[in-house]
């Protein structure tokens, strides 16, 4: 098995994100086509008062430090008291959040099915040429805006420092996560 940083898939850290993870995957950075670090894929656990709370993140492997014997021993402990959370943690697979671009759309309502439909047509992943294109051919370009005081919808499309085109100069591939939807309406405080 490979060690990187002193820490191999299954370790238990802990890492820029506050609380215990467990290191489920690593792999390779890429920057500008070119291998730049090492990432760890990583499921919480448990906040850092050892209170039981699963979601995933990824970050360099370079914050990740292996947690304390003591530590290792109180979730070893925890998981063999409470086989359910055991079980939850170990089936939880939520998507991780990625690196996105975004688009806020002027469209009708009822253009949304459409162009909704037409996005479920490209690959499960594609280049930013391919997207660029697609968007065109569709009519959807003309909607797409980086900022607009009318549009009440918008679009994002997600990739992460490992997914990579390596037959295409380790270009970034992306993927559709939502589709089409609302601008999320922000908090008053």
């Amino acid at each position: 098995m490979e060690v990187f940083n002193g820490i191999k898939i299954g370790d238990w850290v802990t890492c820029y994100f506050a609380g215990y993870w467990q290191v489920i995957d690593i792999k390779p950075s890429y920057v500008n086509g070119k291998m730049s670090n090492t990432v760890a894929i990583l499921k919480k656990g448990f906040s850092s008062n050892m209170k039981h709370n699963c979601s995933m993140a990824w970050c360099d492997i370079g914050w990740c430090e292996r947690v304390r014997n003591d530590v290792y021993a109180e979730i070893v402990d925890f998981f063999d008291k409470n086989p359910d959370k055991k079980l939850s943690f170990e089936q939880y697979s939520k998507q991780m959040q990625g690196i996105t671009k975004g688009w806020l759309l002027d469209l009708q309502d009822e253009e949304i099915v459409y162009y909704n439909e037409q996005l479920n047509q490209l690959p499960k992943y594609f280049s930013i040429k391919k997207f660029n294109r697609f968007v065109e051919e569709i009519g959807l370009r003309r909607h797409m805006y980086k900022s607009s005081s009318r549009a009440k919808y918008m679009m994002t499309i997600v990739t992460y420092p490992w997914l990579v085109d390596k037959i295409n100069n380790n270009s970034p591939m992306y993927f559709v996560e939502k589709g089409i939807y609302i601008i999320p309406k922000k908090k008053l405080k």
